[in-house]
């Protein structure tokens, strides 16, 4: 699979206009919004540089832009965010990577179709678990050891450890 490159997501987010780039860098925190105005003044650069830096804010505002926007001018930015490494879906051998809206990853079989859901347990100590339903409350470390280490290294990219502190 071809990344979306920083300069690429540049020139991609250049299309829009400045009170666009603002709005999708207040979405993901990336400027301060107070009284109806975004106090930093962002640029496409800076927005494409923390975009590629952070994945799921990418795939966070390809959404966003998606649902606000039907110009199918647009279509191709949104095509560009999905691109960016970590943020859309992955095919990784005979299986299906495809990040949710929540901090989860479906992971999906060709051969056999099951479909399971990879995410970070809540104990940092425990790392990334698998669930069989989205609404399980029970999750399995041993299950997520059983996928093969290809699906794990990609799962750990879509499921980055949290930051300590804020960005």
């Amino acid at each position: 699979m071809k990344y979306t490159t920083k300069a690429a997501l540049t020139a991609a987010l250049s299309q829009l206009s400045k009170s666009t780039v603002r709005m999708l860098a207040i979405e993901v925190k990336f400027a301060v919004h107070r009284r109806g105005r975004a106090t930093d003044q962002v640029t496409a650069a800076q927005l494409a540089s923390f975009l590629v830096d952070h994945p799921l804010d990418a795939r966070k505002v390809a959404q966003f832009l998606g649902r606000a926007s039907k110009d199918p001018a647009h279509q191709p930015i949104v095509d560009a965010l999905l691109a960016v490494k970590g943020a859309g879906e992955m095919q990784v051998g005979g299986w299906t990577l495809q990040p949710t809206d929540q901090p989860r990853v479906a992971v999906l079989t060709n051969t056999k179709g099951v479909k399971m859901w990879a995410e970070r347990h809540t104990d940092p100590r425990v790392g990334l678990v698998i669930l069989t339903r989205p609404d399980d409350t029970r999750v399995s470390q041993a299950l997520f050891e059983s996928l093969p280490q290809a699906v794990q290294a990609a799962v750990a990219v879509l499921l980055p450890e949290p930051e300590s502190g804020s960005r």
